[in-house]
C-alpha cells in the first residue's frame, strides 16, 4: 500500500501554531511566576533550605 501525503498549507499551519501559542503563553508566564516566587522565598528562608 502507498501512502499518499497531501501538501500542507504553510499558512494554515503557521495560524494553528499561533492558535496554540497563544493558548499556552498565560498558562506559561503563571507557572514562571510561581516558580520565581517559590524560589524567592525558598532561598531568602533559612528553615526551607534545611528542608530541601
Amino acid at each position: 500500500m502507498k501512502m499518499e501525503y497531501v501538501p500542507s498549507d504553510k499558512e494554515v499551519l503557521m495560524r494553528q501554531l499561533h492558535d496554540a501559542l497563544n493558548l499556552i503563553t498565560p498558562y506559561q508566564k503563571i507557572l514562571y511566576m510561581l516558580s520565581s516566587h517559590f524560589h524567592a522565598y525558598r532561598l531568602g528562608n533559612p528553615h526551607i533550605i534545611k528542608i530541601f
